[in-house]
């Protein structure tokens, strides 16, 4: 019998096997928990930084939306954190006058203290359009929105605007009101009430005034002051407000911040430009400023400096430091340094910051080594007699200036050229002091050419240059003019009287090198007589062109300025010298107005007593409606019944609007000279009609010598001023010798053919009324005849034909 035996056999890890297996199991645990780490970091990371983009983003459509003049570095660029962690810093920089680059940077600390910053950059244009109907009207400062106590004054600038912004530059409603609100008002130092920090204006002090607006635009300052000689400080809201055409009124208000505290940031860089060569450095220095551009020695506020571009921060000892770094002042400066990068040349861009501070932003330029060359000519058009210059300058990749040691050859590329020219000197050289070195070209050959520079040893890029060259100018004649035309007799200013020495075809010759002779009928030259002659070696003389000044004399006249050289065909022009302003001149146009809803403007021309217009007035005209106001005629823009305007070349323009009723709208114009008012009137009719009664009963006495007709007025009385009485006969020595309006003589005297007469104001009622002319001699052999009657010939033209029969 077989017998098997089992064992019962049991097997299972060692100790040192279950430790190894342990050690790969944590390293395997390990190596996920840290990939989770740093995908949880990088999550985190990357939702800082599209929160931080988005409220880039959002600022950018803030600014985007903003009024251009509002779009300004005192507006932007305080610092601010946002969500207790963002930091934002906004800079503006002019480019243009309408071109603005806006630049907003966050930065912040991640979760291990490493600096993040997101940084966006746009450029805005201003693009005015005719503007529309005004619709607001904006207030902004310049320089600050801060000044310092004790006579810190700042600009203060309203703009009116229409729905989409542009700017109403033609304005010609009333003016812009500007007001202190509040307790921000003080007029010292007339010891008056108020408050105490500041007054509109000049120095007599006041809490609002009124400015005409130029171009849709008025300024007035604010001056802080002080009380007692103690400095105030504090807060004060300036509003500035205008009455729209449809009575309307819009208003915008600012905060001005009296304060000797630091209120910006002011950046330094010695020097502005280093080499990219990963040694050079430029010192940066903050300073903490006062709106009186006063260093605050005592501020603490620290500064955050970021850099981007070509360039790294370093400390005084060179080691390295964070591209966002914060300093605390000492004495109210901080002090950085930027490091080039070798072989990269470009701009590093530097911006301090502080919490509640206005930034400031610098470009310090890293330039490479030579790399290309730049050439220019001017002018890029000459004749065959003329000379152009040659401007090599030498720049890094990036396209900036470098000093160089080198020559540089100039020659001109026939291939493309078929034009040509010498050069003076052939080849240019360069001591390794300057960037920039120029030579002369003198043309041979008319035509285009290419005018090309490259060195010694083809290392540069070449470059080139095109210029015109054209046959010689022939001159043919000078023309002339004066600015101004109008100066005062006896007075101090002068007209300068410019000559053009030009071809045929109104060319200027700029290569002219004849002797130019001025001769003026009344006033002086510079010699002190009435005729002066420039030769080229003249200062005033250069390029075809002399200037002489013409000086006034002490009588009143109009001088005839002749100028003439060799065999030219001489130019003329006249100036006219007057003296004090005498009265306003006005003239309407229309003449008058039908009702409800007519038209017209009035235009007052200040001028001398001899009625010469003086186009250097700068005083402002005051219009007046002194009767017709409001049933009659308004202004067109504004319900008041007078409205100042701002005089330009010695002129000024409003616009009436007729209303419901007739009548006749007496107008008024003054203006105060610096030592009288002067004035003008004009009577305009409003719906009046003045025609031939039917009949006319026009008959003839030949004992009298007298011309009778009826006439009838309808819709108003006429205010009659003026009458122009006209007539078709052979003596011209025959006169006007009176007239009569139902039976009562209005003008004697003796008036030609023609000529308007001044007659004693008379009221014509809405009915018939009967004229009677008389003249000198009997007219009987020359009938019939026609006479042509115009009532008021300069403020409503009232004409009527009067046919006289043979009696």
């Amino acid at each position: 019998m077989l017998i098997i035996k089992k064992r019962n056999i049991q097997k299972g890890f060692s100790l040192i096997e279950l430790m190894i297996a342990a050690v790969i199991l944590a390293i395997a645990l390990l190596g996920i928990f840290h990939a989770y780490s740093v995908g949880f970091m990088g999550m985190a990371d990357a939702r800082e930084r599209t929160v931080a983009t988005n409220y880039a983003r959002e600022a950018m459509e803030d600014i985007k939306n903003m009024d251009f003049e509002l779009i300004t570095n005192e507006n932007l660029s305080t610092a601010e954190i946002i969500d207790g962690k963002f930091n934002k810093v906004v800079t503006v920089v002019d480019e243009h006058d309408n071109l603005k680059k806006i630049t907003t940077l966050f930065y912040w600390n991640n979760r291990n203290g490493k600096t993040i910053n997101v940084e966006t950059t746009m450029y805005i244009n201003e693009t005015q359009f005719n503007p529309g109907e005004a619709a607001k009207i904006i207030l902004y400062a310049n320089p600050y929105y801060t000044v310092i106590p004790s006579a810190g004054t700042t600009n203060l600038i309203a703009v009116i605007k229409d729905i989409n912004g542009n700017t109403k530059i033609d304005w010609s409603g009333g003016d812009i009101h500007f007001s202190i609100l509040g307790n921000g008002y003080s007029d010292f130092p007339k010891n008056g009430v108020g408050s105490y920090l500041g007054y509109l204006g000049d120095s007599s002090g006041t809490n609002n005034i009124s400015i005409t607006p130029t171009n849709g635009v008025a300024e007035t300052t604010f001056t802080a002051s002080l009380i007692d000689e103690v400095a105030q400080e504090g807060n004060v809201i300036i509003e500035a407000s205008v009455e729209l055409p449809d009575v309307s009124t819009v208003s915008d208000t600012v905060t001005i911040t009296v304060t000797l505290d630091v209120v910006r940031i002011e950046l330094t860089a010695n020097p502005t430009s280093i080499d990219a060569d990963g040694v050079s450095i430029s010192t940066i220095t903050a300073a903490l400023k006062n709106s009186g551009d006063v260093t605050v020695t005592n501020a603490t506020n620290n500064i955050t400096f970021n850099i981007s571009g070509e360039g790294n921060f370093v400390d005084s000892e060179g080691a390295a430091l964070p591209n966002t770094t914060t300093i605390t002042p000492s004495n109210g400066v901080s002090t950085i340094f930027v490091k080039s990068i070798n072989d990269t040349p470009g701009v590093a861009t530097v911006t301090a910051s502080s919490a509640g501070l206005l930034s400031d932003t610098i470009d310090i330029i890293t330039t490479g080594g030579p790399h290309s060359i730049s050439v220019s000519v001017n002018p890029d058009s000459i004749y065959m007699d003329g000379t152009a210059e040659v401007i090599v300058i030498i720049r890094d990749i990036k396209g900036v200036a470098v000093d160089f040691t080198g020559t540089i050859n100039l020659n001109v590329v026939t291939e493309t050229s078929n034009g040509d020219g010498n050069f003076n000197p052939v080849s240019v050289i360069f001591d390794g002091t300057t960037s920039a070195e120029t030579a002369i070209f003198t043309p041979t050959a008319i035509g285009n050419a290419t005018i090309r520079a490259s060195d010694a040893f083809e290392v540069l890029t070449e470059g080139d240059a095109n210029i015109t060259i054209s046959d010689v100018l022939v001159a043919d004649h000078i023309t002339v003019s004066a600015i101004p035309q109008n100066i005062e007799v006896g007075g101090t200013e002068t007209s300068n009287i410019t000559a053009k020495v030009k071809t045929e075809d109104n060319i200027i010759v700029s290569t002219y090198v004849e002797p130019i002779t001025f001769e003026t009928t009344l006033g002086n030259f510079s010699n002190g007589i009435g005729s002066i002659t420039l030769t080229i070696d003249n200062l005033d003389y250069e390029n075809g062109i002399a200037n002489v000044e013409l000086f006034p004399p002490d009588t009143v006249g109009e001088a005839t300025i002749t100028v003439s050289s060799g065999g030219l065909t001489s130019g003329s022009v006249e100036v006219g010298f007057y003296s004090s302003a005498h009265h306003i001149e006005l003239i309407a146009s229309p003449q008058k107005m039908l009702v409800n809803g007519d038209t017209c403007t009035i235009t007052a021309t200040i001028v001398d007593e001899s009625g010469t217009q003086i186009f250097n007035y700068n005083e402002d005209i005051t219009f007046t409606i002194l009767e017709g106001w409001p049933s009659n005629a308004k202004f067109t823009l504004t319900n008041t019944s007078s409205l100042t305007q701002t005089v330009i070349n010695g002129a000024a323009s409003v616009e009436l609007t007729s209303q419901s009723k007739a009548g006749t709208v007496k107008f008024e114009a003054s203006s105060f000279n610096g030592t009288e008012y002067i004035f003008g009137y004009l009577n305009i009719p409003v719906g009046i009609t003045l025609e031939l009664a039917t009949p006319p009963n026009i008959t003839y006495n030949s004992g009298t010598y007298q011309v009778s007709f009826d006439i009838d007025v309808q819709g108003a009385e006429l205010n009659l001023e003026e009458m122009q009485v006209s007539w078709d006969i052979v003596d011209p020595q025959k006169t006007l010798t009176s007239v009569t309006i139902e039976g009562v003589e209005v003008y004697s005297n003796s008036a030609s053919n023609g000529t308007i007469i001044d007659i004693n104001d008379t009221i014509l009622s809405t009915s018939t009324s009967t004229i009677n002319l008389y003249f000198d001699t009997d007219i009987t052999e020359i009938l019939p005849l026609e006479i042509t009657v115009i009532f008021n010939p300069n403020s409503g033209d009232y004409q009527v034909l009067v046919l006289v029969p043979i009696p």
